[in-house]
């Protein structure tokens, strides 16, 4: 759903999707446009040209949140978590299929990170998003300890998926979702947003080895 749009019914939600808030991309036609159904990744697997950078975000079928509202074309008032589960494991199976399948995985430097945005388990430390309830007054952000290890008992799977390198490492260090966007902001030569540029944010780089 569009801002605005209440319909809790549709498919689209645009609260897992980061880039319609920004405002140089709402302003700009070009980078607007780069907001593409999922079919063209398909597209451009084909024709073998495709971004350097994609974010995909699951419609709400097959995100593992599930929809509750009747009139949802999946899922619905009396849908199980386990169904919501399969749905988004068989659509991350698709997609890594086909994109690792490409002949486009085959050339350069590629990487393929599957990751989910929460658990179930509660965070310690005293923020509510919900609530806009943080300690530092208008960023809407936790403070630094609620990013210290001692306080995460929700923990996410992270599987990083490489063209090149070694495969099958494992990494006992700590890690949060700033440490992907730290990475990413890295691998292109950006500055660090909120908790990315703290020295304590742990890139991925373990994973990514040559």
């Amino acid at each position: 759903n569009w801002p605005g749009d209440n319909n809790t019914a549709k498919l689209y939600a645009v609260k897992h999707n980061p880039f319609p808030y920004v405002a140089e991309i709402q302003g700009d036609p070009q980078q607007f446009a780069k907001q593409v159904p999922i079919e063209q990744l398909f597209s451009d697997l084909g024709s073998g040209q495709v971004p350097a950078f994609s974010y995909i975000v699951p419609d709400q079928c097959r995100d593992m949140h599930g929809l509750g509202n009747p009139l949802a074309p999946c899922g619905g008032a009396s849908d199980t978590d386990d169904n919501d589960v399969k749905r988004g494991d068989d659509e991350a199976g698709w997609l890594v299929n086909a994109i690792t399948g490409s002949p486009v995985w085959q050339g350069g430097h590629n990487a393929l990170f599957v990751v989910s945005d929460e658990g179930n388990g509660p965070l310690t430390c005293p923020y509510n998003p919900d609530n806009r309830v943080d300690t530092a007054p208008g960023s809407l952000l936790p403070a630094a300890d609620c990013y210290a290890p001692a306080n995460y008992n929700d923990r996410v799977v992270f599987i990083a998926i490489t063209n090149y390198g070694v495969h099958g490492i494992q990494d006992t260090r700590f890690y949060n979702h700033f440490s992907l966007l730290k990475t990413i902001e890295a691998a292109f030569g950006l500055p660090f947003l909120g908790h990315a540029a703290d020295s304590t944010t742990n890139t991925l780089a373990p994973l990514l080895v040559p």
